[in-house]
C-alpha cells in the first residue's frame, strides 16, 4: 500500500453509539462555518455507511468523497486556529501589555 491508502480505513458498518467529536470553535464565523462542514461531512459518512449500493465500488467512492471533504474540513479548521487566532491573540496581549 502506499502511503496515501494508508490515510483512510474502509468503513463498512457504523455503530449508532459512535459520535465523531467536533473541533471546538471559539464563536468565531469562519470556525462556525467549517464546524458545520465537517459535521454535515460526518452525517453524510454516517448516511453512506447505512445505505445499499448496487455496486460496492459506487458505496466506496462516495465514502472516500465524504471521508476526504471530512479531512478537508478539519485540515482547514486547525489552520485557520493556528493562523487566524494566534494573530489575534498576539495583538490583544500588545494591548494587554501597555
Amino acid at each position: 500500500m502506499t502511503q496515501g491508502q494508508n490515510k483512510r480505513d474502509i468503513l463498512l458498518s457504523f455503530s449508532s453509539q459512535m459520535d465523531a467529536p467536533a473541533p471546538q470553535t471559539s464563536g468565531c464565523c469562519q470556525c462556525e462555518s467549517l464546524e458545520r462542514q465537517y459535521k454535515r461531512s460526518i452525517r453524510e459518512i454516517s448516511h453512506v455507511v447505512r445505505t445499499r449500493f448496487p455496486v460496492l465500488g459506487d458505496k466506496l467512492r462516495e465514502l472516500h468523497k465524504w471521508q476526504d471533504m471530512r479531512d478537508s474540513a478539519l485540515d482547514m479548521f486547525y489552520e485557520h486556529n493556528i493562523e487566524g487566532h494566534r494573530i489575534r491573540r498576539t495583538i490583544g496581549q500588545e494591548f494587554t501589555n501597555l
